[in-house]
Parts: C-alpha cells; structure tokens; sequence
C-alpha cells in the first residue's frame, strides 16, 4: 500500500515502504521466511562396507574378520523445513553387501532415523540455485547376515549360520542439491552410517558376537515439494 508523503521543498511522492525497508543501498535489512511444505527424497547409489571384526564365536575370543564387497544402497527421506537453513528429516533405507566369507553369503541393512539438515542456499544470477548440506541422524538397523562360511581364526571348526541383530545406529550426510525447475532439486552426496560399539547378542539363536560396523556410501537422487 502507498500513500502520500511530503518532503522538505518538493512536492508530494507516494511512499514507497519497501524501498524504505530495504536501507540506502537497496538491500533487505530483514528477510521474512515462507516456509515450504513437506518433501521427499529418493536415492541410491554403492554402499562400501568397513571389516567387521569378529569378538567371538561360541564364547572363544577370535581374531577373524568379516568382508565385503561393494553393494547398493537405497533410501527413501521426508521431512520439512523448521527454518529457512534447517529441516527436520526422518529416513529409512536398505543396504545390501555380499560377503566375501562365501558364495551365497550377504548382509543387509535396514536403518531407520531421525535428524536434522543444515542447507545453505546459493542464488545464482543466470542459473539454478545451488544448496549445499549437512545432516546428522540417529536411530536403529535391523542387520540380517546371512549363510556366513568361514573357519575362525585359532579354532579348526568350520562356521556356518545366519542370524539378525538390532542396533543403534548414527550417520552424518554431506552433498549438494541443484533446483532444476520449480519444487524439484537434483541430489548428490556423501553418507556415512555407523554402529554405537560392538553389536550385542543376536535376535536368532546363534551365539557369533560382532565389532562394530561402518558403511559408506554416494547418494544420488530427487527431492521434490509437495
């Protein structure tokens, strides 16, 4: 809304608020913020998985570690913005590495989280608008190691078995989003998921006690608003 001002040896101009608002300079002295609505983000992308060392097996103490290869992750997030530079996310994802212990032998992750992310958009003049990330999360993992074939180091027996445990779990998150059209943003970046120390007893009946566990991975994906 304009009205009429007058000044000191001219005649009346409109009052222009939002000039006044942005300073001598034209620049805005306070930015109100018009949060956007819930999104969701899709990615995947290889997962790399640390050795895991082995605490014992059968109550014995062993050397032995578990390998893997590289596998994939997949994950789906929704979450919204509690200010312009900060969002609250909730994530869940499966992760899948073959064993290196045996032909047929694999673990997967089941991480689910909740955390927050830092963004920090950069407007560009002639171009999309870029928006580097940080994130931090917590939650737990349903791990399912399955058909492990190896001879433990300092024992002569052959282990062979499946199991599954729960966990907790942590993981930090760093990349970059490009918005490419309106409510779209392409995504890349870095994850790394880890376990709180050693991974206690089982949920199956078998009596294997692991190290922790870490796991790299590169997301790359979609958010979009809605």
């Amino acid at each position: 809304m304009t009205r009429p001002i007058a000044f000191p040896d001219s005649t009346e101009q409109p009052y222009d608020w939002q000039k006044d608002r942005q300073g001598k300079e034209g620049i805005a002295l306070m930015e109100e913020y018009d949060p956007d609505e819930v999104y969701g983000r899709i990615q995947v992308g290889p997962s790399f998985v640390t050795s895991q060392t082995i605490n014992s097996i059968n109550g014995l103490p062993t050397g032995s570690e578990l390998s893997f290869d590289t596998g994939v992750r997949g994950g789906f997030e929704i979450g919204g913005h509690l200010s312009r530079y900060l969002a609250l996310e909730g994530n869940i994802s499966a992760i899948w590495n073959n064993s290196q212990q045996s032909s047929d032998g694999w673990l997967l992750q089941l991480p689910a989280m909740i955390g927050l992310n830092g963004e920090f958009p950069i407007p560009l003049e002639d171009g999309p608008r870029l928006i580097p990330y940080v994130g931090v999360d917590a939650g737990g993992s349903f791990m399912l190691y399955h058909n492990l074939e190896f001879v433990p180091q300092g024992q002569s027996t052959e282990y062979s078995d499946s199991f599954g445990f729960f966990t907790p779990v942590w993981q930090v998150r760093v990349g970059l989003m490009i918005e490419f059209r309106d409510n779209w943003a392409f995504t890349a970046g870095y994850s790394y998921l880890g376990s709180w120390g050693a991974i206690g007893e089982p949920v199956s009946s078998s009596n294997i006690q692991l190290g922790s566990i870490g796991t790299s991975s590169i997301d790359i994906g979609l958010r979009k608003f809605f």
